[in-house]
């Protein structure tokens, strides 16, 4: 059994910071929508650093942005295979205050761990967001290679 960090694409955990911290996050994909075109951030084959800028040029132009929460499903799918071999997950999600996806990742959480018979699945509010929950996870992660067990690591993050 391993613990395994999840965080949402909210956190800004780009490739090339998970690589530099030599770190495995699992990312969940969210939604943006440009003038009508969608992407899915951390899905697509889009380099999400560089989209980044982007996006933000495209808010400062006055264009129509839309994001989107991830899904339960996107969530349950993402949960399911890593509980289904054995893992056990914790999630962090953009503040419950200002996006959904932590309620979504709730109600997956809470399908999973039904259907085990026991908490594989712990959802953490971050209670911020961009690289504020990023760090939460990247601590996390840390903690978990320091072999701290799930409880222990849930404790930790969630007093901090």
């Amino acid at each position: 059994m391993e613990i395994k960090i999840y965080a949402d694409a909210g956190s800004n955990l780009f490739d090339s910071l998970l690589k530099e911290k030599n770190a495995q996050v699992t990312i969940i994909p969210m939604t943006l929508d440009i003038e009508g075109k969608i992407y899915k951030c951390y899905e697509d084959n889009i380099d999400v650093e560089s989209f980044s800028k982007g996006f933000y040029e495209e808010l400062r132009a006055g264009k129509n942005v839309k994001t989107s929460l991830a899904n339960p499903n996107i969530f349950l799918d993402a949960f399911k295979k890593d509980v289904d071999e054995g893992n056990k997950i914790i999630c962090f999600t953009l503040a419950s205050g200002i996006s959904g996806t932590y309620q979504s990742a709730c109600i997956a959480a809470n399908q999973i761990n039904d259907e085990k018979g026991e908490k594989v699945v712990h959802i953490i509010d971050a209670k911020t967001a961009s690289l504020g929950e990023g760090a939460q996870a990247l601590y996390a992660y840390e903690l978990v290679q320091k072999g701290l067990s799930f409880d222990e690591i849930i404790k930790v993050c969630e007093e901090r």
